[in-house]
């Protein structure tokens, strides 16, 4: 399944952002962070709508749980083998 790499390459976009600060002319420090949410054809549905709004309510789910995450239908392992993933109701 294409569903760990696609995690994989989201998380390592997440944490890109996080590592790095934004200096304004003030002095005054700026960090970005990345909310995420992945849609499997498998469980979240074929078309491309479904696909979307799966996706679209799972980033909606990391940001109402505190931001900087990437949430998925099911666990999925890093290929480091750490698990980052907040694990949702396929029904959500």
């Amino acid at each position: 399944t294409w569903l760990p790499e696609a995690f994989g390459k989201l998380e390592q976009l997440r944490l890109e952002v996080a590592s790095h600060v934004i200096v304004l002319p003030g002095g005054e420090e700026l960090r970005l962070t990345v909310s995420g949410g992945l849609a499997d054809t498998h469980a979240d549905g074929k078309t491309v709508e479904e696909l979307i709004n799966a996706a679209d309510t799972r980033m909606l789910q990391a940001k109402r749980e505190g931001r900087n995450r990437v949430v998925v239908g099911s666990p999925v392992a890093t290929r480091s083998g750490a698990w980052r993933v907040v694990i949702t109701d396929h029904g959500a």
